[in-house]
């Protein structure tokens, strides 16, 4: 690539990017690269009024007379950005080369980073460590980082994200933001992220294409390793083929959890299922009035629907849909904002946030404690009876009880109906919260 046509592309990628990080990050991003508050300046004598929190009780022992801690506001941070430029990145099959896209989002992390005076460094790997540029200040740093991502060709090709942590683990001694921009195509690097994720803030961003999820049905092709080089011939027009590959995908780096459907199915079919259970028949006919006298008009057809089973719905539904409410509000705002930020940077809409990141993780903490109110709904089910429906406290409790006498038995029967209940809803629950649980591999 000639200068010119270098410095043009850079050119257009500071436009786009200064852009996107204008529009995404006012007003709420400046926070994210802050340090936890204040750091240690000094020690001076004790004046009234200061705070005896703040005595250094060492200090103070040794010159017999009261000395405080000193503090100063820590006012700015370093934003690390660790970049995979391995062959893996010269893939692409919709608008952009992966590269690119890495490219795109290095630009908008660096520019939100020095509006608010933050140092920005980055680390390129692949399977070694490329080039370490430090941490610096400054418009001209930023298009330096970003013309080295664009004009950088590793003389290796393979992906060793491992070793590129273990160095920044021993480059960064300060406390920092990383981001970290890979497909995570990769050996084994659970150890040394966990490593570097109790002394920094780790961000990873997946640059993923679309066929790298689902084969397309193209007939016989070649596919070529971007690292290794090696060239395999693969039928993609077997269905066999295609799913064992979806399913590894799947294995490696999780799915999407289809939020939509699950919310349907509470909504509809649960209510669906106990119309069924409760041995209720639905028919539909079209309402038509119908005169019975010259002054009396009435409708006839429709769906019936039992006051009291109107009555219970409803209450029972204004009762626990409160509890579950602040269960799904406390599940989205526990969702850390910079997950938010970072999906907003790679161009998502607010409702493909919520849909492919907020909600996927918040799950994780709604389903615990929803399951405890799904239990509870069903033990306050049994309310019905001071209602006069036909529960199975009243059927046991009630019917059963005045025409049999044997009221040991009935009241045995009814508890182990209740405990099947709730043990049924208990383990459909568990089985769900460990299927969408995040595990270690």
């Amino acid at each position: 690539m000639s200068t010119s046509a270098l410095l043009k592309k850079v050119r257009k990628i500071e436009i786009k990017t200064r852009g996107l990080s204008n529009h995404i990050f006012a007003g709420e991003y400046h926070t994210a690269f802050k340090g936890k508050g204040m750091a240690f300046s000094e020690v001076r004598e004790y004046q009234a009024g200061d705070d005896v929190r703040s005595i250094d009780w060492n200090v103070t022992a040794r010159y017999n007379s009261p000395y405080i801690k000193v503090f100063e506001e820590e006012r700015e941070m370093t934003v690390m950005l660790l970049v995979d430029v391995s062959g893996s990145g010269n893939f692409g099959t919709n608008k952009q080369f992966k590269r690119e896209v890495a490219t795109e989002i290095a630009a908008i992390l660096a520019f939100s980073a020095i509006k608010n005076n933050d140092k920005v460094g980055v680390i390129f790997f692949s399977n070694i460590i490329e080039e370490f540029i430090p941490p610096k200040k400054g418009k001209s740093h930023i298009l330096r980082i970003i013309r080295q991502i664009i004009s950088f060709k590793p003389p290796q090709e393979k992906t060793d994200i491992s070793q590129a942590i273990e160095y920044f683990n021993n480059v960064m001694k300060k406390r920092c933001i990383c981001f970290i921009l890979s497909d995570f195509i990769s050996p084994e690097f659970e150890k040394p992220l966990k490593i570097a994720a109790k002394k920094h803030d780790i961000v990873a961003l997946r640059l993923n294409d679309e066929r790298e999820n689902k084969l397309p049905n193209v007939g016989i092709i070649p596919l070529k390793d971007a690292e290794d080089k090696s060239i395999t011939f693969v039928d993609t027009s077997s269905k066999e083929i295609r799913e064992i590959y979806a399913k590894k995908q799947r294995d490696d780096f999780g799915k999407q959890i289809p939020t939509l459907y699950i919310s349907l199915g509470i909504l509809f079919g649960l209510p669906f299922l106990t119309f069924l259970l409760g041995g209720v028949t639905l028919s539909f006919k079209i309402p038509e009035l119908t005169q019975l006298s010259k002054t009396i008009y009435v409708y006839q057809g429709g769906v019936t629907i039992i006051p009291e089973l109107i009555s219970l719905a409803l209450a029972l539904s204004m009762y626990t849909a409160t509890f579950i409410a602040e269960n799904v509000r406390a599940g989205i705002l526990g969702v850390n904002k910079g997950q938010k930020e970072a999906a907003a940077s790679i161009g998502l809409t607010k409702g493909q946030i919520l849909k492919l990141v907020v909600m996927p993780q918040a799950l994780r903490i709604i389903i615990p404690p929803t399951t405890n109110q799904y239990l509870n709904l069903t033990k306050n089910s049994s309310l019905a009876a001071a209602i006069a429906y036909p529960d199975i406290v009243l059927v046991f409790a009630g019917t059963a009880l005045m025409q049999t006498g044997r009221a040991i038995e009935i009241i045995s029967i009814t508890m182990l109906t209740y405990l099947s209940l709730s043990l049924s809803i208990s383990v459909f629950m568990n089985w769900y919260n460990k299927k969408i649980a995040i595990k270690e591999k």
